[in-house]
């Protein structure tokens, strides 16, 4: 979880040195922020699985590419679109940092109740192992 905490300033970086005229326009049906967050999550929960899986980097990489699909279709929401958003976000650094704080704000959040779950089911398995 530590490297989301780089994104945000990688980004911000990278941006900032960006003067404004040459920012991306505001696209027609601009994702709202909340909707970009949710897609971004699920396409770092993608990625996070997909390197669970441990096979090479182009198995990994077609393997991805090949789930980014039902992520578009969960948020009923095109490739295209969402890549407009995020160029649009990606030329607005505050935004874009908020938009990374929610995110990392989320995933964390998701791996406590995971790792508080994982706990729980250890616990009952030592429970039942006495009860033998």
């Amino acid at each position: 979880m530590k490297k989301y905490f780089l994104i945000p300033i990688l980004i911000s970086l990278l941006v900032a040195c960006d003067p404004e005229e040459h920012r991306t326009p505001k696209p027609d049906g601009l994702l709202p922020k909340n909707e970009m967050v949710q897609l971004m999550i699920d396409f770092y929960v993608l990625e996070a699985k997909v390197k669970e899986v441990r096979v090479g980097r182009d198995s990994a990489n077609a393997l991805y590419h090949q789930l980014e699909p039902l992520i578009y279709k969960k948020h009923q929401v095109d490739s295209t679109l969402y890549k407009q958003s995020m160029d649009y976000y990606l030329g607005e650094p505050e935004t874009m940092e908020a938009l990374y704080a929610a995110i990392v704000d989320s995933l964390s959040l998701q791996e406590r109740l995971v790792n508080e779950k994982e706990k729980k089911q250890k616990q009952e398995l030592k429970k039942v192992d006495r009860k033998k």
